[in-house]
């Protein structure tokens, strides 16, 4: 079972979406007034940009798909527009596929803004490093779903959160795609509940548009392996039920939790920008645990700066920048917990090129911190002027160690740019599959 022969439509896409091209797409959407289509608003973010509710269809089943729920993830957005023009389109595949189709275009619009420095270039690695944005966990929309426990509570839903909720309550979605993507590696999916025939499906995918399967998947997200790169969704109420000294996760509910009680089922998508050159024909092996012990320095330094910096910057900080700042010290925090990890868990064999997108992916991640410190260092600098000269080195000290991590040949020599028809052609099959057997497992024609 396959979907190729839509994903085969899906153009050669040389950037993302903004987020006043996608404004302008629904404006134009929304002119057609096509009984097929309804949009609807939702709400605002925290900084007032509209989000809305783009429904297709007339279908039995309710799915919803949901872009950007990692600012620095857009593929989804592509994947979204692509889908919304070929299903408005296709009368033969809505028949098919017996479901309203549900889009949030950009959940997180507001971190999108802050990241469109790159998405027109989206595979030039300096770029996308020096204009990164993606907020702190309690701030993000994905997480901060309500949960009350006991022993734990959240209810500091986001304002982007909230516009979820309504769609959620309005939709009451049988599939709820939330569309991230990965910065570097393979291909992987993370499913809320196992269905055998989907599982083997969806395996299959990857090898068809050329890319690899990634059989760690995320290294530190305590998922469950269902089938060779697919993983079941971490339960975040196990999360933070773990004694109060133990527990590192301070947010609320996912969407997938909060859906659950529902009957919905979720699925990501984890598509990259960039691929190791050669990785489906390397069968050479190494650990896991060879990958992660040379970051341990890169670490250290990452932290260095950061506790340099970011105190007298934070004192400084005010609106947007405080966003910055939060998000900062709980990039640090995870950084910090990487190098405190007992790497003997980490010894599986896995062919070499797996475990050297594992290791850029990591270093990459490092360097996320750095990034934000140096914006939020210019930004303070352009706001406070010659009053302090303080903002100035600091930014001069962030930009200086993210231009040397970056010229660094260990970081990004062998990387490959994956082409975004690849990976929102792999999106856009991997949602039509499951969308499919869900609807047969409706019908009781699929065990």
């Amino acid at each position: 079972m396959s979907f190729k022969h839509i994903a085969d439509f899906v153009p050669d896409y040389q950037g993302l979406p903004t987020l006043d091209e996608m404004y302008s797409h629904t404006s134009i959407l929304a002119a057609q007034k096509n009984p097929l289509i309804t949009i609807r608003p939702l709400g605002v973010s925290r900084e007032g940009e509209p989000i809305e509710l783009i429904s297709v269809g007339c279908g039995k089943h309710q799915a919803l798909l949901v872009g950007t729920p990692h600012p620095n993830e857009p593929i989804g957005c592509l994947t979204i527009e692509f889908l919304l023009d070929h299903l408005i389109a296709d009368q033969q595949l809505r028949q098919e596929l017996d479901y309203t189709w549900h889009f949030i275009k950009s959940i997180e619009p507001d971190g999108l803004r802050i990241n469109e420095g790159w998405l027109k270039t989206p595979h030039d690695f300096n770029t996308y490093l020096k204009h990164f944005f993606r907020p702190a966990l309690d701030e993000q929309a994905d997480y901060t779903f309500p949960l009350n426990i006991p022993n734990y509570s959240f209810a500091n839903s986001s304002p982007e959160n909230i516009v979820w909720q309504e769609a959620i309550r309005i939709v009451k979605p049988d599939l709820l795609v939330s569309l991230h993507n990965s910065e570097h590696g393979g291909v992987f999916y993370v499913l809320t509940e196992e269905i055998e025939e989907l599982s083997a499906q969806l395996v299959k995918q990857p090898e068809v548009y050329g890319m690899p399967l990634d059989v760690v998947g995320e290294l530190f997200a305590e998922t469950k392996q269902l089938h060779p790169g697919v993983f079941l969704a971490p339960n975040i109420e196990n999360l933070v039920s773990a004694p109060v000294e133990a527990r590192v996760y301070n947010a609320g509910n996912s969407s997938f939790g909060f859906t659950k009680k529902m009957g919905t089922f979720g699925l990501v998508v984890e598509t990259p920008y960039w691929k190791e050159v050669n990785s489906l024909a390397s069968e050479e092996m190494m650990s896991l645990e060879a990958v992660m012990a040379p970051l341990t320095s890169t670490a250290e330094e990452v932290i260095s700066l950061i506790t340099t910096l970011l105190p007298r910057l934070s004192l400084l900080a005010k609106g947007r920048e405080i966003r910055f700042v939060r998000a900062i010290n709980e990039m640090q925090l995870q950084i910090q917990q990487t190098t405190q990890i007992n790497l003997t868990q980490f010894q599986m064999q896995l062919p070499v090129a797996i475990c050297q997108a594992h290791q850029r992916s990591m270093r990459m991640m490092y360097l996320r911190p750095i990034s934000m410190l140096r914006q939020l260092a210019f930004m303070v600098e352009s706001r406070c002027g010659e009053s302090d000269t303080f903002p100035k080195a600091a930014e001069k000290m962030a930009r200086s160690f993210l231009d040397k991590s970056i010229s660094d040949p260990v970081l990004s020599l062998g990387m490959e740019p994956v082409s975004l028809k690849t990976s929102v052609s792999i999106q856009v099959d991997a949602i039509l599959t499951t969308a499919l057997l869900l609807q047969q497992k409706a019908l009781g024609s699929l065990n």
